[in-house]
């Protein structure tokens, strides 16, 4: 008899890692504040920058777990202020990849 083995599960510093590599191997200048210690909550773990592609702002998101009050009053907010705000989670690599490039997507072609 086998057993279903699920994969592991990728951890959010892994992820990071794996967003931040591509991030700067694309161009991209990034700040993730690594110790919120005394920061408000919920700004987006990731805020990078381009000089061809402007500004994006990610909440990276591993597991089944939702946003906070605070993450979505900061995600609504950046929207609000015509910023490039998404949640995005491992297996929406390749959607990271396209903004990445440049191919910006609209809030509504994200996966939730």
């Amino acid at each position: 008899m086998s057993k279903h083995v699920k994969p592991p599960r990728i951890t959010e510093k892994q992820f990071m890692r794996s967003v931040t590599e591509m991030a700067s191997a694309l161009g991209w200048r990034f700040h993730h504040e690594a110790n919120s210690f005394g920061s408000k909550p919920g700004f987006p773990d990731l805020a990078l920058f381009h000089p061809d592609h402007g500004a994006l702002y990610l909440e990276l998101k591993t597991g089944n777990y939702g946003l906070t009050g605070p993450q979505q009053e900061w995600i609504d907010w950046l929207t609000h202020c015509r910023q490039i705000a998404y949640v995005v989670r491992p297996d929406d690599m390749d959607v990271i990849e396209a903004m990445l490039r440049g191919n910006m997507i609209f809030r509504e072609d994200v996966p939730a």
